[in-house]
């Protein structure tokens, strides 16, 4: 039984190169997040294009001193340069030492993106809940944001990218019940579930909506499942707006479906160009859909730098592969899978550097990918 309502909305698309665009009611391009979010507001909602990083952001305000709390598992060496990783305790002098430099330059503790994350933290989350629920929760959030405005923060890598006021607009949207229940579901398993969520966060006199968008790809499993706890454990309605479609056809929750239909097909046009040896052509498509990802703020944007590292070590350029794939495992905040890490090897391999796999890794964890190249050079000797 879907836990949502669809809505429908018909617009002309005005642009298929990279992500499509649609004509808004101005008559400028839009993605369709925005077509969507610009027909809630005709209808008397207010609200944002939120997904992902708006609720990363207020998780990680609210929560700043438990997240990067001197707790073991902040803390990760690997031991001259092998697999192997020691966690030191807090109370040991290796971790005192590592622990604010590590926190400084990664922007993250070391196991953030790690199942652990929670369980190491669980007492610290627990009483943090319930200070905040005798707390003015918006009076916590300024405070945290006037504090810790513009530090390196992996969850929050664009501080201006969300204004205050827009995240006092969302916790003000709920009640202190609903808002730390979502909170604390998002932190007990956040590398799983930090993706998925809801497109549009909107608000009108009945209360708070969460919207998911679609043009014709369908659901995810990631964004069913969000769907479902926002409507069945937090009691807030959900649509799906589907942007010119006027059947049901275009949704679905099964695995094999997951993703968008375009980035699938605009995917196997550059694995089809690889296999075809037309490499440069293969590079400049990779770049140009890469650009629309950056510039509509969609997550998926790794998965073409996994493509341009592809490209590069066909054409024998294995600094450049590396670069790629280090962007690749930033986004991650690990190396990924089995065959990332597969791959990675490769091309150290090729450089006599396959020693050096867990220090590249480390590297393209900490650093922002405008200051792995330099870093990565230095690890190269090249």
């Amino acid at each position: 039984m879907e836990n949502y309502k669809i809505t429908t909305i018909q617009r002309e698309k005005v642009s298929n190169k990279g992500k499509a665009k649609f004509l808004g009611f101005s008559g400028q391009p839009l993605f369709v997040e925005q077509v969507a979010l610009e027909d809630y507001e005709k209808r008397g909602y207010v609200g944002l294009w939120s997904a992902n990083e708006f609720w990363w952001a207020i998780m990680t305000l609210l929560f700043w001193d438990v997240i990067y709390a001197p707790v073991k598992g902040a803390v990760s060496f690997a031991i001259n340069g092998s697999d192997q990783r020691i966690e030191p305790n807090p109370d040991e002098l290796s971790f005192n030492k590592s622990f604010l430099p590590m926190i400084h330059i990664n922007g993250m503790p070391a196991d953030f993106y790690t199942p652990n994350f929670y369980k190491n933290r669980k007492s610290l989350f627990e009483r943090k809940i319930h200070e905040l629920n005798k707390s003015i929760i918006p009076s916590v959030l300024e405070k945290s944001h006037k504090i810790h405005y513009g530090l390196n923060c992996r969850p929050i890598e664009k501080w201006d990218r969300f204004t205050l006021e827009q995240l006092q607009f969302g916790i003000n949207s709920f009640s202190k019940e609903q808002l730390i229940k979502l909170m604390q579901y998002l932190m007990e398993d956040f590398t799983y579930r930090r993706k998925g969520l809801p497109d549009l966060f909107l608000h009108n006199e009945e209360g708070p909506l969460f919207v998911e968008v679609k043009a014709k790809d369908k659901l995810s499993i990631e964004q069913e499942s969000w769907l479902r706890y926002i409507k069945d454990e937090l009691g807030i309605q959900t649509e799906v707006c589907v942007v010119n479609e006027t059947t049901r056809t275009g949704l679905t929750n099964k695995e094999e479906d997951l993703g968008d239909d375009r980035f699938i097909e605009y995917l196997n046009e550059v694995e089809g160009l690889i296999k075809d040896k037309k490499l440069d052509e293969a590079l400049n498509r990779s770049n140009e859909y890469l650009n629309a990802l950056h510039e509509q703020n969609d997550d998926s944007w790794y998965m073409m730098y996994y493509q341009i590292a592809v490209i590069h070590a066909k054409e024998k350029r294995w600094e450049d592969a590396l670069l790629n794939m280090g962007f690749v495992i930033y986004y991650l905040g690990r190396s990924g899978g089995v065959g990332h890490e597969q791959f990675a090897r490769r091309l150290l391999k090729k450089l006599n550097k396959e020693d050096q796999y867990q220090k590249y890794v480390k590297i393209a964890q900490s650093h922002k990918p405008e200051y792995f190249k330099k870093e990565l050079i230095k690890l190269l000797n090249v």
